[in-house]
């Protein structure tokens, strides 16, 4: 072969019809084995790996490429078969009461959670939430089961270096769908001591977690395309009242958007969850009249657009808050609203 003797080939490129001396060969067992040996043994102590900085996801990226998932052949046949059941899910209208079809269709999440945990292609990941946004909307048996290891993996695959930079892809804004739907889920809602519902310690996804998928809402709630996975999912976390320092800055940010954002459909939506917000969440005296003096301060916003989804907001509060708030802030929406509709120029 004109190799020489002491050459190590690593096992990945051996072949045996292009190696077939006897000590080549038991160079690469000896090789596979040490390789085998090197995936059980446990590093603890001052060996083991640390968790932080920019190595933090090798460990994670090293469990995935060692499952047969990522196989290229079988990451091909795993693309085939979710792209034939994605559109046979689309076609096919499930019966939510019919209990057999629930139950035929229950294994499935097992399935696609662990191709959304394990799978390094995007393609497949996205194939997978997308399935699963049509499966989570039914009663399936094993949702909380198989939700605890779901909502981290969807997390991480949205804080993924490639996936943070950019909001607008198709695998960040199929894990908004996905997360929308975990959080929204029956299985997940619970009440409080107040009386309200809420996520914290149901939704399998830790107060850390809740953190960083807030702050990432910041950014993504700021991109002027693709709002509605955003936008679903903020108004999932409303809906199940989730307070944090996060969320009320969050908040802060869909007040802004309500006028100063380009298209209309973006304010009216921001113009809906801030209006539901300052309703339903609980708030103290001064927060909530910071707020009320935004929204007046709003309607002398420089452009029409803005100045009357601000003043649409404005009529809003008044027509659904109690008039015992009302009267007491009387002085606060009257004279501003007077001198606005001398003053304003919009024909």
């Amino acid at each position: 072969t004109g190799k020489q003797e002491n050459d190590v080939v690593a096992v990945a490129t051996w072949v045996p019809t292009s190696l077939g001396r006897i000590e080549s060969q038991k160079e690469a067992i000896k090789m596979r084995r040490m390789q085998k040996k090197a995936l059980h043994k446990v590093i603890d102590g001052r060996a083991a790996p640390k968790l932080t900085g920019s190595g933090r996801s090798i460990l994670a990226s090293a469990a995935k490429a060692n499952t047969s998932l990522n196989n290229p052949t079988n990451a091909c046949a795993l693309s085939f078969g979710l792209t034939l059941l994605n559109s046979s899910l689309k076609r096919s209208k499930i019966d939510v009461t019919d209990e057999s079809l629930v139950e035929m269709a229950d294994p499935y999440l097992r399935l696609l959670t662990h191709c959304v945990r394990f799978s390094s292609d995007s393609n497949a990941v996205v194939l997978s939430l997308r399935s699963l946004g049509i499966l989570l909307r039914l009663n399936l048996p094993s949702v909380s089961k198989f939700a605890r290891s779901l909502g981290p993996s969807i997390l991480d695959h949205i804080t993924s270096s490639h996936a943070a930079s950019n909001t607008q892809s198709d695998l960040v804004q199929s894990c908004f769908r996905a997360l929308t739907l975990l959080v929204s889920h029956k299985k997940f809602s619970g009440r409080g001591q107040n009386g309200h519902e809420q996520i914290c310690g149901t939704l399998p996804l830790s107060s850390e977690q809740m953190q960083a998928l807030l702050s990432l809402l910041h950014s993504a709630v700021r991109e002027s395309d693709h709002h509605n996975a955003t936008f679903g999912l903020i108004k999932a976390i409303l809906n199940m009242k989730y307070m944090s320092s996060e969320f009320y800055d969050l908040m802060d940010i869909v007040q802004n958007l309500s006028v100063q954002s380009m298209k209309e459909t973006i304010r009216l939506q921001s113009s809906q969850i801030f209006l539901q917000y300052l309703i339903d969440y609980p708030m103290g005296s001064q927060r909530l009249e910071r707020h009320l003096q935004q929204a007046i301060l709003n309607c002398e916003y420089e452009y029409e657009g803005g100045r009357l989804s601000a003043i649409e907001l404005v009529a809003s509060i008044i027509s659904k808050f109690p008039p015992q708030i009302l009267e007491e802030r009387s002085q606060l929406f009257f004279l501003p609203l007077v001198l606005r509709l001398v003053n304003d120029d919009s024909q």
